[in-house]
């Protein structure tokens, strides 16, 4: 008896190629049929479908791949750059200006500029890997590169770049350093960085953030400053101590400045080896005398005043011959600089 409460039954049709030819039992999915050991033809194998699968897969990946190598990325001006580019993949192109290194935290920071403009550089915890990739050649003040970095734009810090694989720099023009003789230097040197192979020969004084010290080539001598900052970063032990000695002598690299309209010197980089060497020591048993900064400041001389009365015989443009002022002010300047004032 049928019973009604039960589901009704549906029929599920098989296809024919999920059914043995030999047997006609289902085979589902095999290649060999499990019942009778038929071999079944015209069926497409499920491990070619898997096979298949894997290897679009790859080749999917690696079209991706190639697709983004082939992607070239934009060089930017630095000008050019807004709001809207933070976080974009970039080139720039450009001359460092400045270089900063931190030894103690493995940082560096370059200035860049490209003509339009001024961006940073930064290398957070990257200056040792840096140094192993570059070694001699680690970029410095005044040398070209081409970097490509994450832009970083901020109200705070403005327009930067982080830069973290040593790959991403590369330095197409490197800096060399000319050296040049005291006396040829001229005002048309100012900012301008030069090989000198100078001897110590006094310190002049000594002020709150370093020292005035005269060097000279056998051309001329020059005062060279040497800030405290600047001091410190020296690394080498002899050429420390040399530095303030007369007639220790070096081969530096140094900066054209001007203090008072005087030109001078000032160390650039000194914590690289390259730019500050001593080759010959100094007496050191000659001792070192600091002289203070005694220029004298300039005053303006104060105008006198004369103070006069109606009956005083004095005759001013502007008055009549009563001594009464045909103008508002109470005062006047006479040729010779004196304020005459009046009284009522």
């Amino acid at each position: 008896m049928e019973d009604k409460n039960a589901a009704p039954v549906k029929e599920i049709k098989v296809s024919s190629d999920a059914v043995c030819p030999s047997c006609g039992k289902f085979v589902g999915p095999y290649e060999k049929c499990p019942y009778c050991q038929a071999d079944l033809h015209k069926r497409l194998s499920l491990k070619l479908v898997k096979r298949l699968s894997v290897i679009g897969s790859i080749v999917g990946l690696m079209m991706l791949w190639y697709a983004s190598k082939m992607h070239e990325i934009p060089v930017v001006k630095i000008s050019s750059i807004t709001e809207r580019m933070n976080n974009a993949l970039v080139e720039v192109d450009g001359s460092i200006v400045a270089a900063r290194f931190d030894e103690t935290k493995n940082n560096f920071s370059y200035t860049v500029a490209d003509g339009t403009g001024k961006m940073k550089l930064n290398g957070f915890n990257a200056l040792n890997n840096f140094k192993d990739v570059f070694g001699d050649n680690l970029p410095q003040e005044g040398d070209k590169i081409r970097a490509v970095g994450q832009l970083n734009i901020s109200e705070k810090f403005g327009v930067s770049m982080f830069i973290k694989n040593p790959k991403r720099i590369a330095v197409t023009e490197k800096y060399i350093v000319t050296e040049k003789k005291i006396k040829d230097i001229t005002a048309n040197d100012a900012k301008k960085s030069f090989l000198f192979n100078v001897t110590i020969e006094d310190v002049e004084r000594e002020f709150s953030v370093g020292k005035s010290v005269s060097v000279s080539d056998g051309s001329d001598s020059i005062s060279l400053t040497v800030f405290n900052s600047d001091f410190e970063k020296i690394t080498d032990t002899a050429t420390k101590e040399n530095l303030l000695v007369p007639g220790a002598e070096y081969l530096m690299v140094a900066t054209v400045d001007s203090y008072r309209g005087a030109l001078q010197l000032k160390l650039k980089n000194p914590e690289n080896p390259k730019n500050l060497k001593c080759i010959k020591t100094g007496s050191v048993g000659s001792g070192l005398q600091f002289s203070e900064d005694k220029t004298p400041a300039k005053k303006r001389t104060p105008k006198k005043r004369i103070e006069y009365k109606e009956e005083d015989a004095i005759t001013i443009e502007g008055e009549d011959s009563s001594g009464k002022s045909t103008s508002d002010d109470k005062s006047k300047d006479d040729d010779n600089g004196f304020i005459i004032k009046e009284e009522k």
